[in-house]
């Protein structure tokens, strides 16, 4: 009767097991081992490693910046004030374009400016001239007839003044006390 030779690989390793500075590292070569007969083999695991949370002092990615924020908004005072803001803020010679292909219109500009005075601490609105419209001043049409044009208005003493963010054109309309 012949006898039946299995070979059985024994390797001896340890997730988490330390030597020599080592870790997860195969600690022998397997073995090759003879045998008469077929073996089981029993298949042994290590327990997981305890873990450690290692916190490490690490700078802050954003700092506290402080930004003067006015706690009321206030009117020009002139309109000379009016015309240096205008010619400080740029949103007249933007040109804007939405990533969906939204056309930036008079309303997005009106709204632009109208944010940038608040962020400078001026009252500023937002205003809406019908089909048609012509300045009092000098009777120029600024809108077509069959379209609505958005603008921005300012109080400056008694004085109310239409503005035209696109172009920085402004004009008296009316006093209003």
């Amino acid at each position: 009767m012949k006898s039946r030779i299995a070979i059985a690989v024994v390797v001896a390793s340890c997730v988490g097991f330390f030597v020599g500075g080592y870790v997860n590292e195969i600690l022998m070569e397997p073995e090759i081992v003879e045998v008469p007969v077929p073996v089981e083999v029993e298949v042994v695991r290590c327990e997981e490693p305890e873990k450690e949370v290692i916190y490490l002092e690490a700078e802050p990615i954003i700092e506290t910046v402080e930004v003067e924020v006015p706690c009321r908004l206030g009117d020009f005072e002139s309109t000379q004030e009016l015309e240096e803001w205008l010619a400080s803020n740029y949103i007249d010679e933007a040109v804007m374009l939405y990533a969906s292909g939204k056309k930036f219109d008079c309303d997005d500009y009106a709204l632009r400016l109208i944010k940038d005075a608040r962020k400078d601490g001026y009252e500023m609105y937002l205003q809406v001239l019908m089909p048609r419209y012509r300045r009092p001043d000098n009777n120029q049409l600024v809108t077509q007839s069959k379209e609505a044009h958005a603008i921005c208005s300012v109080i400056i003493g008694n004085n109310l003044y239409f503005v035209e963010p696109q172009t920085d054109e402004y004009w008296l309309v009316a006093q209003v006390d």
